[in-house]
């Protein structure tokens, strides 16, 4: 994305090839990177960190579908943040591979930040044990 571009634009070599749908892996990879930003733009310019409804609903049905005991670890993390992207961007879980391999790496990024790791592991504890009451 340049400068003059809004974030919904492509420029002209992010947009599929004329002579079909196939795209090759640097054109999938350009795509992939701009949907990423594209979200983490949304997610930035929303302003608001609250939870909606619909949100903490799709967090706490993740919750509850697994044991009390439960501990946070990757896999936990990237359903979490599928639940949320799911929940706040519902266009994005069209493209499966896309948004399995998106939630993946911001799961994989939230996760090995230590400082993020230990928030995480927080919200787990307060929204498993929220659940349960």
């Amino acid at each position: 994305m340049n400068a003059q571009q809004q974030p919904g634009e492509h420029s002209n070599s992010e947009r599929a090839p004329a002579d079909g749908p196939e795209k090759s892996a640097s054109e999938n990879r350009m795509s992939q990177d701009s949907l990423i930003t594209q979200v983490l733009e949304a997610t930035l310019a929303g302003g608001d960190t609250t939870l909606t409804e619909a949100e903490w609903e799709s967090l706490s049905q993740i919750a509850r579908a697994h044991p009390p005991d439960t501990q946070l670890q990757l896999a936990l993390v990237c359903q979490l943040v599928s639940g949320l992207l799911r929940t706040r961007f519902p266009k994005l879980s069209e493209e499966r591979a896309m948004f399995h391999q998106m939630s993946l790496r911001i799961a994989g990024s939230l996760w090995t930040h230590p400082r993020s790791q230990q928030h995480l592991t927080r919200f787990w504890e307060l929204l498993s044990s929220d659940v349960r009451k």
